[in-house]
């Protein structure tokens, strides 16, 4: 392992730095994984891409520190400085921000999931902010149209759903007519012989009348083919 010192501080993964001057230092990519840097002075130093994972830097002063790309994943933090430092794209999972100064700090891209912070932590304007009585109504009338815009298509849907069903069923009623058409005329034309069948109103030996007219047996009501 390639151990490099800078101010005469060995920089290496769980170095003892508690209370190091390294102010405006080149750490760039320096690996100080799980390194005790306690209250140390780390103000304008370069920490770009540095792995600073599980590292303490509990009351550490990081003001205009350059912390871009650095994985601080579940560092301590708790009261460190960092007004003005450069986060951007750096990986905050899991970090303990409570008591953190961020006032003017970039935090572009960066990764804050499972960040732990309280009602301490300083977070650069308009960074979290709350949202006013305005903005809320805003956000609700956004929703409610959003929502009143999904009804309207369901709405659509749902009628012409029942455009269709309607169509359906009359075609099916024609469908049924045209039936009923059809065997009522087949009755008729299968009693051209003079017989009568148990389909034949009022049928009965007493059918003995035909019609002069169509050669049909009468039916019992004086109906007929014509």
């Amino acid at each position: 392992m390639v151990v490099v010192k800078v101010n005469g501080f060995k920089i290496k993964a769980r170095a003892s730095l508690k209370g190091a001057n390294l102010k405006e230092a080149n750490l760039e990519g320096a690996n100080l994984t799980e390194a005790n840097l306690t209250e140390a002075n780390l103000s304008g130093a370069n920490l770009k891409g540095a792995k600073l994972v599980e590292a303490y830097l509990y009351w550490a002063n990081l003001k205009e520190a350059n912390l871009a790309g650095a994985d601080l994943r579940l560092a301590k933090l708790g009261g460190a400085h960092l007004e003005g430092a450069s986060l951007s794209g750096s990986d905050l999972r899991g970090a303990n921000l409570e008591g953190v100064n961020l006032s003017e700090t970039d935090l572009t891209g960066a990764d804050l999931r499972g960040a732990r912070h309280d009602a301490r932590t300083v977070w650069p304007e308009g960074f979290f902010k709350k949202p006013d009585a305005k903005e809320k109504e805003a956000e609700a009338n956004a929703l409610y149209l959003e929502r009143k815009e999904e009804q309207k298509k369901l709405d659509a849907a749902n009628a012409k759903a029942s455009a269709r069903y309607q169509k359906q069923k009359k075609l099916a009623s024609k469908e049924a007519e045209a039936n009923a058409r059809y065997l009522r005329s087949s009755d008729a034309f299968d009693n051209r012989d003079g017989g009568s069948s148990p389909g034949d109103p009022g049928f009965g030996p007493d059918q003995s009348e035909f019609c002069p007219s169509c050669d049909v047996r009468v039916r019992a009501d004086g109906s007929c083919l014509c």
